[in-house]
């Protein structure tokens, strides 16, 4: 059987449009469901624990919120998942009252991928709840240095924004616990605060650095002239600047971290980026430093993982945090790398790409890092780790699903390699790491099923390499495109363009700056487009990129195509965007192209394209997602475009966060759903109207969304959470807010038996439990609101579909269900008859107080029919409490006692049987049954022929006595 839930929404009344203010708790039958993977984690970002009790570990996610953990780091809780951001740069835990807890959001390894930040937050429970604590339009705050002893005194490093020039940024401090802040180091626009620490031997000594950087589409530049160092010995109120003078590399600087000593007063460490990079150090608190280490990769990528970590025992022990994790034990002036965190090694389960270390100040063999695959932890100086496998932080590109029952998921993620798992499993266990596979290696873009056989397919890597992987060789074949021509260079993007036909499963399309197509799985390809970008210049300079450090690794290839759309309902109709703001129709197949972005308001020319929908229902519509967020524009710029790009029409301008996806529902063509770096929206009324879904669904970013037509499902593909999923989404379909409040959900169960009565009294309007799952078939399901003449009722047809891999008949499968309802009967007056003995049993006790009553007046104290009646009542007493045991064994029974020739217990077995399959009741079955009909049978009729035989002639007693409530007098 298809075990999925049946979410009815009923119109009971007039329909209205839906309002983008509704109760969203109202969703909560559609909740999403998370799938995973935490077989590989993301980003993480930072990392704190509580010095006097290490268990308690808080640490920040590049794109997946907050995280706690109690236990040491054996389970987690995400603690900022409703806050509006979930990008974090930096936490701090105040070690003098670990519940106040400081988070800087905005991620500071400023890859092209990064998302962004909203400011300081705090919180003084532990976690349980935030307030915004200022520093808004700071975008990245990459450090905060708390007051050891004050805790209203905090210092933060602001990056400020990356994409472009703010003056928000530099170094921050407050003295009213974040009520306000004052910038204490600023240069100017184009240079952020990276770090600030306090001294761990004066609190008034302030070590800073500002680092002049900025990205664009096409290019990055780490350094110039206004990087720099400074220390402060008053609280930041002045300032002294380090130059090559004091020890410092000569000429521009670019990142810059320190690393105070905990184990030796005055000594520093600090890596600095230049034209020759170093590692520094410093015996006199900073006055002078001395250069210590300056091989070449001593800095390897400044702009991505820039960190260094004094031991906090051994002055003369000190970590670079970089790819890899390396250690000195003499002063800087050598390193040796970890051999274990390395992914790339046989066996190695840790990844490389390190961004946080923790050292726990009273056992410096504790370790805890955090890197581009998760967290690991360490309790012998890092010989051995354990990864953290139950953070599902996976960074998606993209998604994808298939036709397979169940259905898999695909999808790329940032660093992590091509990933295939199940969109549900049917096991008890339910999905685990173990049911993902990797099916392509380096970070994972798009990655398709073949539509003929979902065991091989595609995946893709950065800058354009495509493979065709089979998980039956072990394949993984390089079928990336070869130019059309001696002397030309393809560019593909850093997230390369890739379709499949929906026509021809042999087909596929590849974007460079040309589309290419092949019609035999990869093999070979032609070009069928002419140069679709704008082919400019000075936008090519990303053979230069990175600044004082090169970092040319194809993330700022630019001009370059970004998604290719064929349609569904017209063959040949091909749409395609580019980085550089163009987009492209084809209806022939590519022989002929027509450019359409030129319609497009309200963006400015050169926008990215992120997405484009070919609708299911109209060729000539799309819908497009255009992000302008590289260009420090944040506005979500979702389009719906008709009649092939004629027209346009600007939706949801007021959503949250940059646009990233958007799709059509393929029965209901005003069903939308929107993605944003800030989460999942809908629309109901083709875009005039957008609410949040936030039902199971985080504000995180929703990178790409798929739709498994067969199951009606959402799949959302999150760059920080992985894979959500929406099951059976069909409710929503013309759904209004007058319908939205009533809504029915069916597990696809008969009702149940209401269980045994225990200590605490039933509630009468409870539901039923559920009962065996119903036969595939047709039902009707009927919502009825009110009685008699003013109820109003509206009812739905639904279909329930067999689990098609049992091969089961509808004969057994009927047989089988009756069969449990035939249980259910005995379980039904089994449940009646123990009820019929509590409620005897409180009868008396009524009446033991009455008669208790009666004697203490002093009236009817020596009436021997009082003490008959007396008598006769424990004895009854004692019968009901011997007919019990024949049914169950007794609330509060001392210990473990011999049950198996209970009504319970027999009934249990014969449900047992009965349920374990969906086959007709085998003969031992029916044993058992007709087992418990026996004794069902046998303890009902004893209870009958007690209520008769002793019952009734005690109340005929009880009634001659007199024994009433109310007396004469009364």
């Amino acid at each position: 059987m298809n075990l999925r839930l049946v979410t009815c929404f009923f119109a009971l009344i007039l329909p209205f449009q839906l309002s983008a203010s509704y109760d969203p708790d109202l969703l909560e039958g559609l909740k999403a469901r998370n799938i995973g993977p935490a077989a590989v984690g993301g980003r993480i970002t930072a990392i704190d624990a509580v010095n006097s009790n290490p268990d308690h570990i808080v640490i920040g996610t590049a794109t997946g919120g907050a995280w706690i953990s109690d236990n040491g780091g054996l389970t987690w809780e995400p603690v900022f998942d409703d806050q509006p951001v979930a990008s974090i740069g930096s936490v701090a835990i105040n070690q003098q009252n670990p519940d106040i807890i400081w988070i800087g959001t905005g991620e500071g390894n400023v890859r092209n991928s990064t998302s962004i930040g909203d400011g300081m937050f705090k919180s003084v429970d532990g976690g349980k709840t935030w307030q915004r604590a200022g520093l808004q339009g700071t975008e990245r705050i990459r450090r905060i240095a708390l007051h050891p002893d004050n805790p209203e005194i905090a210092y933060a490093a602001a990056l400020g924004t990356l994409w472009g020039e703010n003056s928000e940024r530099g170094i921050y401090k407050t003295t009213d616990g974040g009520a306000s802040w004052t910038k204490i180091l600023y240069t100017d626009e184009k240079t952020g605060g990276t770090d600030v620490k306090i001294d761990p031997f004066n609190p008034q000594k302030i070590y800073a650095s500002l680092w002049q950087h900025r990205r664009w589409p096409w290019h990055f530049k780490s350094g110039g002239p206004d990087s720099a160092m400074y220390i402060s010995w008053d609280g930041g109120a002045t300032w002294t600047q380090k130059t090559q003078e004091d020890g410092l590399p000569e000429g521009e600087l670019g990142r810059i971290t320190f690393s105070p000593s905990p184990a030796r007063k005055d000594r520093v460490y600090a890596l600095v980026e230049a034209e020759k990079s170093a590692m520094l150090r410093s015996d006199d608190g900073g006055r002078s430093w001395m250069k210590v280490n300056q091989d070449t990769n001593i800095a390897n990528r400044p702009f991505y993982y820039n960190e260094v970590l004094a031991d906090p025992q051994d002055a003369n022990t000190v970590y670079n945090i970089f790819t890899f994790l390396s250690v000195s034990i003499d002063g800087g002036r050598t390193f040796e790398t970890n051999p274990v965190i390395n992914c790339c090694a046989a066996s190695n389960t840790v990844h490389i790409d390190n961004h946080a270390l923790w050292i726990n100040p009273e056992d410096s063999s504790h370790l805890i890092i955090g890197n581009d695959g998760g967290i690991a932890i360490s309790h012998d100086r890092g010989a051995t780790w354990r990864f953290v496998r139950n953070l599902p932080l996976s960074q998606f590109y993209h998604v994808a699903v298939d036709n397979a029952d169940p259905y898999n998921v695909y999808g790329g993620l940032q660093d992590n390699g091509s990933w295939r798992g199940p969109a549900e499993v049917r096991d008890n266990a339910g999905i685990r790491n173990l049911h993902w596979q990797e099916v392509g290696f380096g970070d994972g873009f798009d990655t398709l099923a073949d539509p003929e056989n979902p065991r091989r397919g595609y995946s893709m890597s950065q800058t354009g390499f495509l493979y065709n992987w089979n998980l039956d060789t072990g394949e993984g074949r390089l079928i990336r495109p070869s130019p059309p021509q001696p002397g030309v260079e393809l560019r593909f993007n850093w997230d390369s363009a890739l379709a499949q036909d929906p026509f021809d499963a042999a087909t596929i399309y590849y974007g460079s700056q040309f589309v290419h197509k092949s019609t035999n799985r990869g093999l070979s390809w032609t070009t069928i487009s002419p140069d679709l970008t704008s082919n400019d210049p000075e936008r090519q300079t990303y053979k230069e990129s990175g600044g004082l450090t090169p970092d040319v690794s194809g993330a700022e290839n630019n001009t370059t195509l970004t998604v290719i759309a064929p349609s569904p309902v017209e063959q040949g109709l091909i749409w395609a965007g580019s980085d550089d703001g163009r987009i492209h129709v084809t209806r022939d197949g590519g022989e002929n192209w027509t450019r359409i972005d030129e319609r497009a308001r309200g963006v400015a020319a050169g926008a990215w394209v992120q997405f484009i929908a070919a609708s299911p229902h109209q060729a000539g519509t799309a819908f497009i997602a255009i992000d302008d967020h590289r260009r420090s524009d944040m506005t979500a710029y979702f389009y719906k475009v008709e009649d092939y790009g004629r027209r346009w029409t600007r939706l949801g301008e007021d959503l949250p966060g940059y646009a990233l996806s958007i799709l059509q529902d393929h029965e209901d063509p005003d069903l939308l759903f929107a993605g944003t770096e800030f989460g999942l929206h809908f629309s109901t009324d083709g875009g005039a109207s957008w609410s949040a879904f936030r039902a199971g669904v985080p504000t995180v970013s929703v990178m790409d969304m798929a739709i498994q037509q067969r199951e009606n499902d959402l799949v959302l593909g999150t760059h920080g959470r992985g894979i959500f999923v929406i099951d059976d989404y069909s409710a929503l379909r013309a759904l209004d807010e007058s319908t939205l409040e009533k809504r029915l959900a069916w597990n696809l169960r008969a009702d149940g038996v209401r269980g045994m009565p225990g200590p605490e009294p039933a509630d009468p309007g409870a539901d039923l439990p559920s009962g065996p799952r119903v036969v595939a078939g047709n039902y009707t399901v009927t919502m009825t609101l009110g009685e008699g003449d003013g109820a109003a009722s509206d009812s739905m047809e639904v279909t329930v579909v067999a689990d098609a891999r049992t091969g089961v008949s509808m004969a057994d499968r009927s047989a089988n269900f009756a069969a449990s309802l035939e249980v259910q009967e005995l379980q039904t007056q089994a449940v009646e008859a123990v009820e019929r003995i509590i409620e005897a049993r409180k009868d008396l006790d009524v009446i033991d107080q009455m008669m208790a009553r009666r004697s203490s007046d002093g009236a009817d104290a020596e009436d021997e029919s009082i003490k008959a009646l007396e008598e006769q009542s424990g004895e009854l007493r004692e019968s009901l409490n011997e007919l019990e045991k024949k049914f169950r064994t007794p609330p509060g029974t001392k210990g473990s006692v011999y049950s198996d020739h209970t009504v319970s217990s027999q009934i249990g077995m014969a449900a047992f049987y009965v349920a374990s399959t969906l086959q007709a009741p085998s003969p031992t079955a029916l044993g058992y049954i007709d087992n418990a009909k026996q004794v069902t049978n046998s303890a009902v009729s004893e209870v009958d022929t007690f209520f008769v035989e002793q019952v009734a002639p005690f109340r005929t007693a009880v009634e001659e006595a007199e024994i009433t409530l109310l007396s004469a007098s009364q």
